[in-house]
C-alpha cells in the first residue's frame, strides 16, 4: 500500500463566524458619532464635527468632473471641518435633515455602518480610540 492509498480525505465543516453584538451603549456611541458628523454639517458646528471625525479621516466619492468624466473627490478631516465652519443653520433652515443610521457590524474597536441622509448616502468605518468612537473612512454618493 502506498502513502497515497493510506491518505483519506476528511471533510470538516466550515466554521461559521458570528460576531458578538455589541452592548447597547457601544451601539449608541457609534450611532452618535455618525449622527454628530451629519448634524454637525447641517448646523455648522465645527466642534461637533471635529469630535465625530478621526484626524486621519478619508472621505471619498466618485463625482462628475467639469469635463463630464468621473473623478475621485477626496476630503481629509481638516478640510471637511473647515468647510463645515462655512455652513450656517440658516443656510439649511429649509433643507430636509432626515438621517437614518444602520450599523452593519462591530468587532472590537471597529465598526461599519450606513448613514442615509436626504442629500447623500455614506458608508462609514468607525473606530474606537481612547474610549471614543470616531469616523475614519467615508465612501459616499449623492442621492438621485
Amino acid at each position: 500500500m502506498s502513502n497515497q492509498d493510506s491518505l483519506t480525505e476528511e471533510r470538516l465543516p466550515m466554521p461559521t463566524l458570528t460576531l458578538p453584538r455589541p452592548v447597547a451603549t457601544e451601539e449608541a456611541a457609534i450611532q452618535q458619532a455618525m449622527l454628530d458628523y451629519a448634524e454637525g454639517w447641517y448646523t455648522g458646528d465645527m466642534a461637533r464635527m471635529r469630535r465625530a471625525l478621526h484626524p486621519a479621516l478619508a472621505k471619498r466619492a466618485t463625482l462628475p468632473a467639469d469635463d463630464g468624466t468621473m473623478a475621485l473627490s477626496e476630503y481629509p478631516a481638516e478640510a471637511l471641518i473647515a468647510r463645515v465652519g462655512k455652513n450656517t443653520p440658516e443656510a439649511f433652515a429649509d433643507a430636509p435633515k432626515a438621517s437614518r443610521v444602520t450599523i452593519f457590524a462591530v468587532h472590537g474597536n471597529t465598526a461599519t455602518g450606513l448613514l442615509e441622509m436626504d442629500g447623500w448616502t455614506d458608508f462609514m468605518h468607525v473606530i474606537k480610540v481612547d474610549g471614543a468612537w470616531q469616523v475614519i473612512n467615508i465612501l459616499w454618493e449623492p442621492n438621485a
